[in-house]
């Protein structure tokens, strides 16, 4: 899988407008966009690239399958459980 990563300095004004919209939160000029494909659309998984400087301690789903992380997201946002 290809990787894109494009610093936001060198997006052009209405780029950075439509990116904004997307993140829903404004960029600064020392920002890069990275953008990577999640999986292929006939379901696969695409092949990870490591976080450069991320703690382990924040992987915290690595490993699981989607069903384990859905189960464990329904149980995290029911709150009237806690």
């Amino acid at each position: 899988m290809n990787k894109l990563v494009k610093p936001t300095r060198e997006l052009d004004a209405a780029a950075r407008k439509k990116l904004e919209e997307v993140l829903q939160t404004p960029v600064t000029e020392d920002q890069q966009v990275v953008l990577e494909p999640a999986a292929n659309l006939n379901g696969a998984q695409a092949v990870e690239t490591p976080s450069v400087g991320l703690s382990k301690k924040y992987h915290v789903y690595e490993g699981l399958s989607e069903q384990e992380v859905d189960e464990l997201e329904k149980i995290i946002l029911d709150r009237d459980n806690w």
